[in-house]
């Protein structure tokens, strides 16, 4: 019950404090976030300290400084991301959590995502990076790959995050083809999280029931494949000339199925780039990284494959553009090729699914 003390006492005072002080000072006190600001974010941090630190001295509980400060900064990112009320029940219930957990285990691999989580998506709904929906599924899937792999899997899936957003930002605003094309616009949704996320999400899961390292690289793999992808249709849109990859004929930079040199070589340095995360992390070494990043990049040929084969694409009524929308210059589109129920975000699943069975294959093979 001591943790949950903590966990009151945090929510009534910290809270408190970070409302009343946050509202008083008038002077050099910015809005951070919302209508939350910076003297009443510093005051939940200073409070929420102050509450854990005396709980542990008197009652003995043996909280060192860093670990008070590893729950004060938590709580403070929990009520700085809420809102409505449910402050109240995010900082109990996180506190709560994480403060049993420091007593009770070593929370040393888990530094990295209780410190940011709550302030990675206070920016992800403040930049409108991702929808609510999407970006509740995303948390989930944090949390989950936070628990198998700790620090390393959480930075990897940061950093997929956040480099794709920026893609996504480049595809939709360079020559306006991201949005006359794509199906998705710059917001990634709930069903581009699942697509881009479910893979992982099984390969983490797969890692903390048997803790076997061949589910660690399908899990980079997974996650490399698709951040390839990304990087394909993020930079393959600036080409002026993209081929589909079967037909071998012109079309459309950004259409699904196309590729480009650039779009290629991008895919290829996508891949590398953020499959040097796990080696900064020392959890593999040279020759998985050149596995891993031979199957993403042969996972994103794949998603090429399948975008020119079986995914679905439309013909505009209006402007005779081929699109991957259903609906384009305000009318419906004409289905043109591909299968109706196979689109973009299908596309990404198999795709990177066999990217990540493909290197756990391999590295199987390799260690017979």
């Amino acid at each position: 019950m001591m943790p949950f003390g903590v966990a009151v006492v945090c929510t009534s005072l910290a809270d408190g404090f970070a409302g009343v002080l946050g509202g008083a000072v008038r002077r050099f006190n910015p809005k951070i976030y919302g209508n939350k600001s910076l003297v009443g974010f510093i005051s939940c941090i200073l409070i929420s300290f102050v509450c854990v630190i005396g709980f542990s001295a008197a009652f003995s509980l043996g909280i060192s400084l860093p670990k008070a400060m590893l729950i004060a900064v938590f709580v403070a990112g929990a009520e700085l991301i809420s809102s409505r009320g449910l402050d109240n029940i995010a900082i109990p219930l996180g506190s709560f959590s994480l403060l049993y957990f420091v007593m009770n285990y070593d929370v040393s691999s888990y530094i990295v995502p209780i410190l940011l989580t709550p302030y990675i998506i206070a920016v992800v709904l403040s930049r409108n990076i991702l929808s609510h929906r999407a970006t509740v599924a995303a948390v989930i899937l944090d949390f989950v790959v936070s628990m198998a792999f700790g620090n390393f899997g959480f930075v990897l899936l940061l950093a997929f995050l956040m480099l794709t957003a920026a893609l996504d930002k480049v595809k939709s605003h360079i020559k306006g083809q991201g949005d006359e094309i794509s199906e998705k616009g710059d917001r990634r949704d709930e069903m581009q999280v699942i697509a881009n996320g479910i893979v992982p999400l099984v390969f983490a899961l797969l890692f903390m029931a048997t803790h076997n390292v061949i589910w660690l690289i399908g899990y980079t793999a997974a996650l490399a494949e698709c951040f390839a992808d990304s990087c394909a249709s993020g930079v393959g849109v600036l080409s002026s000339r993209a081929y589909d990859i079967v037909r071998w004929r012109r079309i459309a930079p950004g259409l699904s199925g196309g590729v480009s040199l650039c779009g290629t070589v991008a895919s290829l340095c996508g891949a590398a780039l953020i499959s040097l995360i796990p080696i900064a992390f020392g959890v593999i070494g040279f020759p998985l990284y050149a596995l891993i990043v031979a199957c993403a990049f042969i996972g994103a040929v794949f998603d090429s494959l399948l975008g020119s084969l079986i995914q679905v694409k439309y013909e505009c009524s209006v402007c005779g553009i081929y699109t991957e929308k259903r609906e384009h210059c305000s009318a419906p589109t004409r289905k043109i090729s591909g299968i109706s129920f196979i689109n973009n975000d299908v596309v990404n699943i198999i795709s990177c699914a066999f990217a990540a069975v493909l290197s756990c294959v391999l590295f199987y093979v390799a260690s017979l």
